[in-house]
C-alpha cells in the first residue's frame, strides 16, 4: 500500500469512527432522557408515596416512621446518582449549562474516577456561540481521555481563555506524548479521539494545533471573529 492509499484509508476509517461517535451521541442523549424525565419520576413518586404512608400510618405502627425514612434515603441517593450519571452522558450537556460549568464539571468527573492530576483555569465570563462551545467541549473530552488514559502524565492542565470575539482552549500534560500522524487503525482509541478533535475543529470553524514529544503533548484550538 502507497502512502497515499494509507492516508485515504486512515481517513476513510477516521470518517467511519466520527459516524459511529455522532451515532453514540444519539443514542446518549435518549439514555440521558428516560434517566432523568422517566425513572427520576418514578423513584420520586415512589418516595411521595412513602410519605403518604407515613403519614397515614405512622402513629398506628411507630418503627413505620423510621423503615420510610430510610427507603426515602436510598432513593434519594439513587435519584442523586442517577441525576449525575444523565449529566455526564447527555452531549447537550454545554446547552443546558453552558460551556463554563461544564468543563468544570467534566474536569471534576476526571478527577474523582479517573483520580486525574488535572488542573484548570478558565476564564469564568465568556460568551461563547453554542455550536462553538459544543466543539470545544468535545475536544476538551477526548483531549483529557487521551491524557488521562494513556500518557501516564502526572499533571495535566486545562486552560480556556478568549476575548468578546475569539476562544482558545488548551489543554497540555507531561506524559510520555505520542505519534500524532498514527493512522487510527494503529491506535484505535487514540485515534478516534484525534479524529473526533479534528472534525469539531471543522465544525467550529477553528484551527486545530497538536504538538506531541517524549515530554509531553500539547492540544490547542483557537477560533476567532465568530460576530
Amino acid at each position: 500500500m502507497n502512502e497515499a492509499t494509507g492516508g485515504a484509508a486512515a481517513d476513510t476509517l477516521a470518517d467511519s469512527l466520527v459516524a459511529l461517535m455522532n451515532a453514540q451521541e444519539v443514542q446518549s442523549a435518549r439514555i440521558a432522557r428516560i434517566l432523568h424525565d422517566d425513572v427520576n419520576q418514578v423513584l420520586s413518586a415512589a418516595g411521595l408515596h412513602l410519605d403518604l404512608i407515613r403519614m397515614e400510618h405512622g402513629t398506628q405502627v411507630p418503627e413505620l416512621t423510621a423503615k420510610t425514612a430510610e427507603v426515602q434515603n436510598l432513593l434519594g441517593q439513587v435519584i442523586e446518582q442517577l441525576r449525575e450519571l444523565s449529566y455526564e452522558i447527555n452531549p447537550a450537556v454545554v446547552e443546558r449549562v453552558g460551556l463554563v460549568f461544564a468543563l468544570e464539571r467534566l474536569v471534576e468527573r476526571f478527577r474523582r474516577q479517573q483520580r486525574a492530576p488535572i488542573r484548570q483555569k478558565i476564564e469564568p465570563r465568556l460568551r461563547i456561540p453554542l455550536r462553538i462551545s459544543s466543539s470545544l467541549y468535545r475536544i476538551a473530552e477526548a483531549a483529557l481521555e487521551n491524557s488521562v488514559q494513556y500518557s501516564g502524565a502526572k499533571r495535566v492542565d486545562l486552560l480556556l481563555r478568549g476575548t468578546p470575539s475569539s476562544v482558545r482552549l488548551e489543554i497540555r500534560d507531561d506524559g510520555c506524548g505520542f505519534d500524532v500522524n498514527q493512522p487510527p487503525s494503529q491506535g484505535l482509541r487514540r485515534g478516534l479521539g484525534l479524529a473526533l478533535m479534528r472534525h469539531h475543529a471543522a465544525l467550529a470553524g477553528g484551527t486545530l494545533f497538536i504538538e506531541s514529544t517524549g515530554q509531553g503533548t500539547i492540544v490547542s484550538i483557537a477560533v476567532r471573529d465568530w460576530e
